[in-house]
Order: C-alpha cells, then structure tokens, then sequence
C-alpha cells in the first residue's frame, strides 16, 4: 500500500542531519577503503572507484568488478567516474588511463591513444556528447573516435583538477591556481577567477551560481570571494533541494541545508556537522555522491556512508523503558519516565536541561502524565498529583479511602479530563477515581464497575472512556454509566489504549483493534495476518497509526472507509519497522499515552530505547521504479553468462537464473515476479528472493522474464527478458521420437498378431476339443451300442434259421437275443455313465479282455460254430494307468469284434506282455485277412471301427501295429511306454539315491 505523499527523490531542507537514516559499511562489512568516485549507471549498480580497483555495489553486496566479456582494466587506481546514460561508464586512472565499459565490454585508452600521463581527476560529457578529461598535467577531449589535447588555440593551458558541465552547457575547468570556462557554441576559454588554492571540484546550485571547493581555502562561489565554508575539501555538490554538502578531510561530513539564507559572516555558523563520534566511517571523506532515489552516499578512507530520508525518526536519550508522553506547545513534547525526571522535547530534540521559565518541574519525576485542553499540565508522582497551571505548580494529595494502603505509595498509570475542570484518574492496585472541586470520587460510588483502568480519553463531547484491567469499557456521559463487554464487540484483549477523532472511538489491546459504531465495538480484520499487542492508537487527517510489537502501523482513510462500510472488510496497512527508522521496539507497558501528535502535527512514539516521530503529511515514498537485470544462468552447476540467444546443453536437470532488481534506499524491500514462457502457467512470486530454480525443463526455446517493485511497492513492469534455448538429448530429437513412436506401433502391431494368434488357436483348440469330444462319443456309440445292437440282430437270425426246423431252439436263442438287447441297453447307460463322469471300468485288463472273448464266442456259436479263443499273460503284471486300461481295454474289445464277426478264424489269440521298457498286447488270428487296400484307407464307407481304434490308441500316446495278408491272418499289437502304462509306486523317495519302498 502506497503512503499519503508526493514522491520524493531528495532530502529535506529541514530535515537536520542527524536526524537522518544513517548505515555504513567498512572492510567487515566487505566494503573498500580509500574511496575516491562514485557513480551510478542506468542498471541501479553504484560503483565505486577506489585504489584498489573497481568495485560494483548493489545495496547489500560489494564486488570486485572484472569484466564478463574478456579484457581488463588497465589499473587498479580509479581517480574519477563518469556513467553516461543510454552508453555505459567511463573511468579514470590515476595512472592516466581512461577506460569505457558497456555491456560487459571494456576499451582502454592510453598514453599512445593522446592521454597525458597524469592522475584523471574528473570526467564530464557535454551536450555535444564529447567526453572531457581533467588530468594533473593537461586537458584532452574525447571526440567518439580519438583522444586531442586542449593547448592554446583553446586558450587554455596547464594541468586540470576539476570540470563541470552546467545547465546552460558551458564548460568549467578548474587547475591548481585559477577556474576557467568554455561558453556553449564557443572555441576559447575564458578565465572566471584566480589565485586560487588547488581547485578540487565544482558545483552548481539551484540558481545556477558555480561554486567550487579548495584544498585549505574552502567552498565558495566561483566569482565572489564570499560567502565561504572554510574547511578543506575534495568535492563539494548540491542535492536537488538546493542543499551544500561538504565532505571534509579531517572533520567529516559538513552539510548547510539552505545556503542561500547565509550572510558571509555566518555561513560557517549555519553548516551541520556529522563526524565518526555521530557514526560516520572516518572524519577523512573523500567524495560524495547523490543516486537516482535522492539518498546521499559519502566515500571515506575507511569505507562507505549512505544517508536517506526515512519516515520515522529516531531522537537520541537516555534508554527509558516505560514513558509517559504528553503534547506541548509549538510542537513541544513531555515525557514522563516511570522513576525519572520530567523531560522535554523541543525542536525535535530532548533537552538536556528543563528552560528556566520551566525550572519549577526540573527533578520532578513522574509515572504518568497528562495536558488538557486548557494547557494545564498533570502529573502522577509518588507523593501524590502535581498540576501545573501557568507558572503555578501544586501538590493535591491522593485519595485514602482504603486503609491498608493509607501509608503505601501509588502510582496513577492513566489519566483524563473530567470536564469542566476536573481529572479521572486510575491507580494501580486501587482504583479509578474523578478528582473535581478538590474532592476524589470513586467510580464505585458513582455507581461504576469496580476495577482498574489501563487506559482512558475523553472525546470532544465530554464523554469520558475507560478499558479496565477486566477486558471491558467503561462509558460516562450524561446519560450515566454503561459496561460494554464481548457481547458488545470488546474483543481485542486488555484494553491497552483508546483514542478517537470527533465522535469516532477506538480501542486497541493485546488481540487487535476494534472501532465504536455508536452502538458496538467492531474489530478491525487486517488483511495478510493479525494484529498483536496494539498499545497506541492515534488517527489523523492522513488514516490510522498505531503502535504494534512489529513497528508503527499505518491504515489509510479509505481503507478506513471501506471498513466501515463493509465490517468484514480485511483492512490493508503498511508497517514502518527498523528499515524506516524505527530504531528499537515500541514500548509495550501499563504507562500511557505512549503516542501522541504534537501541536505541530507530528506523531511521537515512545520506543524501549527512547523515542521515534513522523511527519504523516511528508512521508517519503520512493516512486522510481527498480532496474532490474538478469545477472547469471546457471545449468547443471555450470556458470553461463546471459546474453541474448544463449544456448544450453541438453539434459538439463537444473536450472538456476539469478536477476536483480536495484533500490539503494531499501535494497531488503524490493520485490519480484518473474514468469518461465512456455513453462509456468502464471507469474511466480518469491518474495524478496534473486533466484529462480527450474527441475527439468526440457528441451526447446524459453524466454524468462522478471520484474521488481520498490520498496514502496512501484513495479517495474517492463523488467528485463532473456531467450535462451535448451538442445533435446537424443532421445528427445523429432526423429528419435518418431522412430520410438514407429518402434513402439510395431511392437503393439506385433503384440497384436500374436494376441490374435493366440486367440485364434484357443477357438482352434476349443473346437478340436468338441470335435474330438464327438469323435470319442461316437466311437463310445459304436463300441457298445452298435456292436451290442448288432450281436442281438445275429442272435434274431439265427432263431428265424431255426423257426422251421427247431422251434423250441430257436425260442431259446430268441430268448437269449432279448438277454442280449437288454445287455445292450444297459451296455448304452453305461456308455452314457461313463461319458458324464469319466468312470474307469473295474477289473484287470486280462480278465476284460478274456471275458469279451468269451461274450462274442457265444454270440458266434450261436449262428453255427465258434473260434477257439485264449488269453496269455507274460511278465510280471502291473497295474495300468486306469485311463490307459480303459482305452486299451475298448482298442481290445473293438479288434477281437472284428475278428469273431469278419475274420472267419479258426483261433484267435491275446497275448498280454508286460516288459519293464514297454507294455504290449497282440491280438492274432488265422482268418480271411484284412485287405491291404482297407488298411491304408482305414476303413470301410460307413464304418468307423478301425478308425476309432485308431483315435484311441493315438489319444493314450499307444503305438498301432497291424500285419495281414489275404488268406494269412491278422495280428495288431498295441505298444505303450512303460513311462505312461504303468502307474508310479507311492513308495517312491524324493531322492532315487535314497531308494523307494511300497506303502
């Protein structure tokens, strides 16, 4: 928030020296010694040239310039300084050298480029934009391309020690013994004055009238012998408000605020002295320099000195911890310290000594004090209340209404007027008391809350206000006496202090603010935090001060306004703290008032060590706008240099860009926003931070841009701006992407066909599964159903054969037909049993095998003969897998079928082997043969026996063999591997080495 007054870019006439805001910095400080120029360049820096070389300074930190770009400085010795503005800075050697920095870039001329070899003791620009160099042993100007000697047909001659180039462009020269000068537009110097001593710089003033200064014979105008300083000096110049500074060697720093108001005899007399003993570096100063915000700086031989213009002032006395302050006549102060003497404050100063007219109240020490609108002035004493009227001081005895403390001393720690002409006073460990027609009255009595008040005011209407020790106000007036309390808005805590302005009240205590609307307090909500520990409230025409344990706080009137407008309002303040010369705490104690405005409308506050005022119509506010610039990149650790175009490596991780934005008066208040282009969404705000951090920024081009604000809160919107760029990494190229974006569809194109394929042979295996399913079905079908269905229907023949010649025979075989068709049907349940739950069928495999023979030995007997059939078993038997069993067992059923039904045998044979490699059967037969035209082809049109034996055998991993010839026989031997025939022991050890053993 901006305060109340016109910018201002100078310092005070009236504002003494002393009173000044003071900070030095010497060599542990880092500051250089020996400093001889000072100058300021349109990017903020100060520079100081000094003996041991250049230094740049930027309010907080001292550098050693050495320029970015390459090259050196010529020297180390800087004599003179000169920053041209929109060029860059111009510097001078004691060796004779001239150099010229811009940008970072620097060109030395010398003694061979037309330099005499001689100190340059000054540097000017005139308006035709020539640069002049005052050296020990001649005069050269400087034309944009070469150095020339200034002689005779100049009419000059000699050596030159001072320039200046005034309003009106003329040039002024001064040398050893005489000053002359060079009108604008003209080729010839003219001499101005002489019989000089040693011209060591020249000045202009406000009206135009040259002054210059002398090694032991003063500061004068050139063309009139008087007025003069006479001290020694080295420069002396003019602020902007007309004022004449003087560093001196040997006395400090000498200052005369209006030296036109001197006469000649007097001039002396007028001039302010500020020395080491006040707080300079060294008495010896040896240049001085005005910045572009109006603060004064002073080179020492011992360091740097900057003096500004602060809102709050600081005056010099004793350390007092707890004071009474109460305001005077013609801007008079009195303050009361709690066990000291009375003190007075005049002319901005505490007085050593009480006046005579005043020598009554010299040793009178005082807890409180207060002066009423009459000018009678009350104070609240051990032995009881002094009031002094005119030349009149008189005692009036405390009140002794409680006996216990009838020999006790007390102490009044607030007080106001009881109108017409009567006082209220509060007692610590008593009570409130109204002292009228030379009678005390308690509060109590008059019907009043009992309590103690710790702060009190009567407004112009007479109403008197109290804030007792109990968090409550108290309210007298004409209408009687009220309590207000939370319910009523008293929410601030113990109520330290209340003060209002015409009819408007306001109460301040350990938790805030509040204001009386005419019907309740309101507290006031600050925005950006809360106030705290407020002991001190004053309002003036310019807003609201009070004091609060962070500094003085200073609320404008129309914030004021909105606030009353709108209660919930959050109210915007400043703080002026120690940086605005605040130099030590508010006092936070039970005496009070510790504010108030004097007679001449300055604020006066008391601090722990003292006291501080401020002039709220003149409070200096800082309008220019901070230069900012960008002062280093910093990439991966790696130091770069910022110029336009800048160019980073790639896979940059860490990225730093430290910017700055000047403000010598304040440098700790300046503020920044800065934004990354193409990364940050909105602008960034660090506070009073110089840096920026990045993490992974990427590749591709940036801008970054930053701005600062003063410390009063005017930004530099414009700012300073750097594009640079950051290489892509390989892997982060276009054409690295678009092959990892090839690379990446290939593999999900190639994930995808495997995905189908996969998919594809899941459908494939799920309809092999049903198929096979259908195939195992119908071999189940044909394996029981058929075969059985097929057995009865030769059994039904062979009873119609023997219907005509033996009919009880062939009811007999008819009978065993429907024996064999019900079989069947239980056979086909069966079939379907074992198809739903996969049941093995029980038994061995010989006596399976042995007693299908015999079931299809009968069938066949029973149409007219029958084969001889046997089962043989060779090798140990073992138990089959129960699956394998099962399948073999029907390959069996099926091949012997076929050899009772087709092969017209004689024999038939199964032979059952049971090796320890392989398990084996061979069914033989002496019959008709198999064709070898059926063999290859598998089967018959329409029939699916041998095709499902071979199914099966191929589904238990069995070996098919068949031999046959016509007229030969047929023999199939089925072969399983031991491995998948046999069934493991449970017996068997994790480890064959430890052997096995049956259950």
């Amino acid at each position: 928030m901006l305060l109340l007054c016109a910018p201002s870019r100078a310092i005070d006439r009236d504002r003494r020296l002393d009173e000044l805001y003071h900070t030095s910095w010497t060599t542990k400080d880092g500051a250089p010694s020996e400093i001889f120029a000072i100058a300021q360049t349109e990017d903020g820096y100060l520079w100081l040239g000094t003996t041991a070389g250049l230094i740049r300074f930027d309010g907080i930190h001292f550098e050693n310039y050495e320029p970015p770009f390459g090259g050196t400085l010529p020297a180390k010795n800087v004599a003179s300084l000169l920053a041209v503005p929109g060029e860059g800075l111009w510097i001078g050697f004691a060796s004779g050298e001239v150099s010229f920095l811009k940008n970072g870039r620097i060109t030395s001329y010398h003694q061979k480029d037309g330099l005499p070899p001689s100190s340059v003791r000054s540097l000017v620009r005139d308006r035709q934009r020539r640069i002049w160099a005052a050296s020990l042993t001649g005069l050269s100007l400087f034309d944009g391309s070469r150095w020339k000697s200034i002689g005779a047909d100049w009419n000059f001659s000699g050596g030159a020690t001072a320039a200046l180039v005034d309003h009106a462009g003329t040039i002024w020269i001064g040398t050893p013994d005489r000053v002359e000068f060079l009108p604008g537009g003209t080729g010839r110097f003219q001499l101005a004055a002489e019989g000089l001593k040693y011209v060591t710089s020249l000045s202009e003033d406000s009206h135009g009238t040259i002054w210059m200064s002398q090694l032991g014979g003063g500061v004068r105008p050139v063309r009139l012998p008087l007025p003069k300083l006479q001290v020694s000096v080295l420069k002396a110049f003019f602020d902007d408000h007309g004022s004449l500074w003087a560093p001196t060697l040997g006395i400090g720093l000498s200052r005369i605020p209006d030296p036109d108001s001197g006469k000649p005899a007097i001039l002396d007399k007028l001039a302010e002295r500020y020395s080491h003993v006040s707080g300079l570096t060294s008495e010896f100063a040896e240049t001085i320099f005005q910045d572009s915000e109006g603060d004064i700086w002073v080179g020492t031989n011992t360091g740097l000195d900057r003096f500004r213009q602060s809102a709050a002032t600081a005056v010099s006395s004793p350390s007092r911890p707890y004071m009474s302050l109460a305001p005077g006549d013609r801007g008079t102060v009195w303050v009361a310290p709690l066990n000291y003497a009375l003190q007075l404050v005049q002319d901005r100063r505490l007085l050593a000594k009480m006046p005579e007219d005043l020598a009554q109240l010299r040793n009178q020490p005082a807890s409180c004090i207060h002066r009423d609108a009459e000018g009678t002035l009350w104070m609240g004493t051990d032995s009881g209340l002094l009031r002094f009227a005119g030349s009149h001081l008189g005692r009036i005895p405390y009140p002794r209404e409680k006996k216990s403390d009838a020999d006790s001393r007390r102490a009044a720690i607030t007080m106001t007027e009881a109108r017409p002409d009567g006082l209220w006073v509060s007692f610590i460990g008593d009570g409130v008391y109204r002292f009228s027609d030379g009678n005390w009255t308690s509060l109590e009595t008059l019907g009043g809350p009992q309590g103690i008040a710790m702060s009190s005011f009567t407004d112009p209407n007479g109403t008197v206000w109290l804030g007792l020790l109990d968090l409550t106000v108290v309210r007298i007036d004409d209408r009687g006496i009220r309590v207000f309390g939370a319910q009523d808005g008293v929410q601030v805590g113990k109520v330290r202090t209340i003060q209002g302005r015409d009819a408007k009240i306001w109460i301040g205590g350990d938790n805030g603010v509040a204001w009386f609307d005419g019907n309740q307090f309101r507290k006031l909500t600050p925005a950006g935090g809360s106030l705290r520990d407020v002991f001190g409230i004053l309002e003036t025409d310019e807003g609201l001060w009070f004091s609060e344990n962070r500094g003085i706080i200073y609320v404008s009137h129309s914030e004021l306004a909105a606030f009353e407008k709108d209660p919930n309002h959050p109210v915007g303040f400043r703080v002026l703290d120690f940086l605005d010369g605040v130099d030590a705490p508010l006092q936070r104690s039970a005496m009070n008032p510790a504010v108030v405005q004097g007679s001449d409308g300055l604020l006066w506050f008391a601090t722990t060590q003292g006291l501080v005022f401020i002039d709220p119509k003149r409070i200096p506010t800082n309008m220019v706008r901070p230069p900012v610039s960008i002062t280093s990149v910093v990439a991966n650790s790696k130091l770069y240099t910022p110029s336009s175009g800048l160019a980073l490596p790639d896979r940059v991780r860490n990225l730093e860009i430290d910017y700055i934005g000047i403000s010598l008066a304040i440098p700790e208040r300046v503020r920044y926003r800065y934004k990354l282009e193409e990364y940050d969404r909105d602008w960034q705000d660090p506070g009073g931070r110089r840096q920026a951090f990045y993490t992974n920024p990427g590749p591709g081009s940036y801008t970054f841009r930053v701005m600062a604000a003063s410390p009063d809160g005017v930004w530099n919107e414009s700012g300073a701006t750097i594009a640079f760029s950051i290489a892509p990494a390989f892997y982060e190229t276009w054409w690295f992407r678009l092959l990892y974006a090839l690379a990446a569809g290939g593999i999900v194109w190639m994930l995808y066909i495997l995905r189908l394929r996969l998919v594809t042979a899941q459908l494939q295996a799920r309809l092999g599964e049903r198929l096979r399913e259908r195939e195992r079905i119908a071999r189940e079908l044909h394996d029981t159903l058929l075969q059985s269905f097929q057995g009865s229907l030769y059994e039904v023949q062979a009873a119609r054969n023997l219907f005509p010649r033996r009919p009880d025979d062939a009811m007999q075989t008819l009978d065993e037909a429907i024996h064999s068709a019900e079989a069947a049907i239980a056979e086909g349940r069966d079939a379907i049993r074992d198809l739903r739950s996969g049941s093995p069928i029980p038994s061995e495999l010989p006596q399976l095998l042995a007693a299908a023979g015999q079931e299809l030995s009968g069938v066949v007997a029973s149409n007219g003969g029958s084969p001889a059939f046997r089962v043989t078993v060779e090798g140990s038997p073992r138990e089959i897998q129960t699956v394998l069993q099962d399948e073999v067992y029907r390959i069996g059923r099926e091949i012997l079928r076929n050899a009772f039904h087709h092969a017209r045998a004689k024999k038939i044979e199964v032979e059952i082997r049971y090796d320890a490699e392989e398990f084996r059967i061979r069914f033989r037969d002496d019959g008709i043969g198999i064709e070898s035209k059926l063999l290859n082809e598998g089967a018959r049109p329409g029939h699916w026996g041998l095709p499902g034996v071979r199914e099966r055998a191929k589904l238990v991993g069995a070996q098919l063999d068949f031999w046959s010839e016509a007229g030969a026989g047929t023999e199939v031997q089925v072969t399983v591997p031991a491995s998948v025939a046999y069934r493991k022991s449970r017996g068997v050890r994790a480890f064959g080495f430890f052997g096995s053993h049956a259950d």
